[in-house]
């Protein structure tokens, strides 16, 4: 990884740019979040810009309910189960700013929250790493015939905070596209119900990140059972059991591969190392913590 990790891959993460604000309902279909598009079904664009225009569209309050960005003034949203049309998906999918490299790690990730007016949790949101370009079938409201590499096996039925949906990945080189949604039948799908009224499943999605993380073969230390971080997440104080590796330092990435802090803490056998992590915002950090055997890398949320 070096002195920092990657850039985020992914462009307009937060679907914070938005193209033109006006009266259309589903602002995937027009380019209203570029570079996004829907390759099927109609996901649709939220933002502030739309608050005065049209409420269905706007920010926090909308069509499917009340809900805070992550982070900026937008965020995006889709339909993944249906229990009358278990066919019906839609997805959200967008071209790297550069494909995926042979043999390097990659750390994905994005954020979900349920929508409160949906009487339906589920679990199955994934993101799928394409070669190729999916393109745009509005008539084709079907599951996409892919296994997505990332995937949220759990049900997530917050409808008050986001939750981190996140994995690593090997690429096989060349991959260029990523697709968001759920790519399993509704047979394969796990469902609660929850307080809304609407039948069915639908997730705000917010700062999808795609960044390098490592390379297979990179000499990196078996950190199992040698160190731990806890609690994981941690509020304000990350502890490291460093079991007789000697951390020297400390390195903070955030999900965009910047390093934003560092922690120089010395050599030092047999105890528990703890930093302060309270100003850091909300969110997945990666830490990289140099040893005197060697480096190790792990993921930590801050909550």
């Amino acid at each position: 990884m070096g002195d920092a990790m990657g850039q985020n891959l992914v462009p307009n993460g937060g679907f914070e740019t938005i193209s033109v604000c006006d009266l259309y309902n589903f602002p995937f279909y027009s380019n209203y979040v570029p570079p996004w598009f829907s390759p099927y079904g109609s996901p649709d664009a939220f933002d502030t810009c739309m608050n005065s225009i049209n409420w269905l569209n706007g920010v926090p309050t909308n069509l499917f309910g009340h809900q805070v960005p992550h982070s900026g003034s937008g965020y995006a949203g889709v339909g993944v189960y249906v229990p009358t049309n278990p066919n019906y998906r839609e997805y959200i999918e967008v071209e790297l700013d550069s494909p995926l490299v042979f043999q390097q790690i990659y750390c994905g990730g994005f954020y979900i929250a349920c929508a409160n007016v949906e009487k339906i949790a589920c679990n199955n949101i994934g993101m799928y790493f394409s070669d190729t370009l999916v393109p745009p079938t509005i008539s084709a409201f079907i599951p996409l015939p892919f296994i997505p590499q990332i995937n949220e096996t759990s049900v997530i039925t917050d409808t008050l905070n986001w939750t981190l949906v996140s994995g690593q990945y090997i690429a096989h080189g060349g991959e260029r596209y990523i697709i968001i949604g759920n790519f399993y039948s509704n047979a394969l799908t796990d469902t609660v119900h929850v307080s809304g009224w609407d039948d069915e499943a639908y997730y705000y999605i917010d700062d999808v990140s795609v960044v390098s993380c490592g390379t297979v073969g990179e000499k990196e230390i078996n950190p199992t059972p040698e160190l731990t971080l806890y609690p994981n997440p941690c509020a304000s104080q990350l502890g490291i059991r460093n079991y007789e590796l000697g951390i020297k330092e400390v390195k903070i990435y955030d999900v965009l591969g910047e390093r934003i802090r560092n922690y120089e803490l010395g050599i030092r056998n047999g105890n528990i190392e703890t930093i302060d992590v309270s100003k850091l915002p909300s969110g997945l950090y990666f830490a990289e913590l140099l040893t005197d055997k060697g480096v190790v890398r792990r993921k930590f949320v801050k909550e």
